[in-house]
């Protein structure tokens, strides 16, 4: 006798649990189907931000812009973006992404992109400003509350009577609102001289009401319903490898609604910190210690070739030898089992690495060494950009 699963258990039940690659191809099963997966709001939310499959997809996936690359610690989700028309050259203008949404400025500059790369689905913003500071506040299961955009403006640099600062002023672009204006509370708020280069920084925005950019020791936040700036100094009591100029790493990112910070000690661990704030109160609180040396010793196998190739030899010094050499820089955190980290090698190839927790598995994700930085943390959604 031959089985038959009916249609309303298919779409009610296991479409919604399909990982998003899978999804891709049963767009060509008819036209009905085309339609569920593209353009079912329901459909959609229920896939994206319910289903089994958001665990499984979501824990964590990175973005790599310029080699058009999505990937995560499932070899099965590793697959390529076909970029956008208006996007040209190695995307050098995607300046990050948020919930799943990446964004940054067309050829130009005179137009800021949203773009969901799973879908195309794409908005756009004037930015008669040309401006290249950016960062995106807004959640695609609620489309109704639309979008802002936060952008940093240095205007000058002054002296507080005892060193010298930089003066900033923010404006912000609401969707809501149809335009740019100039944040009242924030107009001109100080940050330590020289402190902050955010064009080389990927700002955060964590699901509430503040935006985040780290500023190397400090960690910028403002706040896009009350106009208020605020300064966090990062946990680092002088002991932390701090990232090069090159501008190819961020620090921080987004956990359970908090902020993480991923950082180098001077002697080779990894540490991930969590900023816990409430009522604009800031406190640091340790998630994980990694001890690179320890995992390098037991997995020599797997770091061998690489550390060879840097003229490092197994022993005592490799995790420290690779953090203040800048070889090694841990990814941001979204959560989940598993740490990511990059090396570095010789001819700026650079290594993805990714280690499991709960299992010490440590596992080398790029043979060839494909995937460039920058990396950003990334949550696949189905889901369109607010407008």
């Amino acid at each position: 006798m031959e089985s038959k699963i009916e249609e309303e258990i298919i779409i009610q039940e296991i479409l919604p649990r399909l990982p998003i690659k899978s999804l891709f191809r049963f767009k060509l099963v008819s036209k009905k189907w085309l339609n569920l997966i593209t353009h079912d709001p329901l459909f959609l939310a229920h896939h994206s931000h319910k289903g089994p499959s958001r665990t499984n997809i979501t824990s964590p996936s990175y973005f790599s812009c310029k080699s058009e690359l999505f990937f995560s610690t499932d070899d099965c989700y590793q697959f390529k973006w076909c970029k956008p028309n208006f996007l040209t050259g190695v995307m050098d203008d995607v300046m990050g992404s948020t919930n799943g949404l990446v964004y940054g400025v067309c050829s130009g500059y005179r137009k800021i992109f949203i773009c969901n790369p799973i879908t195309k689905h794409t908005v756009y913003v004037p930015n008669p400003e040309k401006q290249l500071t950016l960062s995106l506040a807004c959640n695609p299961c609620n489309p109704s509350t639309g979008f802002t955009i936060v952008n940093p403006i240095f205007l000058r640099e002054e002296n507080d009577g005892t060193h010298n600062v930089d003066v900033f002023q923010f404006r912000v672009y609401s969707s809501k609102m149809g335009e740019w204006r100039e944040s009242e509370n924030a107009s001109a708020f100080r940050v330590p001289r020289r402190c902050l280069k955010f064009r080389m920084c990927q700002a955060v925005y964590t699901g509430r009401k503040k935006v985040y950019w780290s500023l190397m020791r400090h960690i910028l936040w403002f706040d896009i319903e009350e106009d208020v700036a605020g300064l966090v100094e990062c946990p680092d009591h002088g002991n932390f490898v701090r990232p090069d100029e090159d501008g190819s790493f961020t620090e921080i990112g987004e956990c359970d609604g908090a902020v993480s910070y991923s950082c180098m000690t001077r002697n080779g661990n990894i540490e991930i910190w969590l900023l816990i704030e409430k009522d604009n109160e800031f406190e640091w609180a340790k998630k994980h210690t990694v001890r690179l040396q320890r995992i390098i010793e037991e997995k020599w196998n797997v770091v061998s070739e690489i550390c060879n190739g840097l003229n490092i030899k197994k022993g005592k010094n490799v995790a420290v030898a690779l953090a203040n050499r800048h070889h090694v820089k841990p990814l941001p955190y979204s959560g989940g089992e598993v740490l990511w980290f990059l090396i570095k090698t010789l001819n700026d190839l650079h290594k993805v690495l990714s280690f499991n927790l709960r299992t010490q598995e440590l596992k080398l994700i790029n043979e060839d060494g494909t995937i460039e930085p920058p990396l950003y943390p990334f949550m696949p959604t189905l889901l369109p950009c607010p407008t």
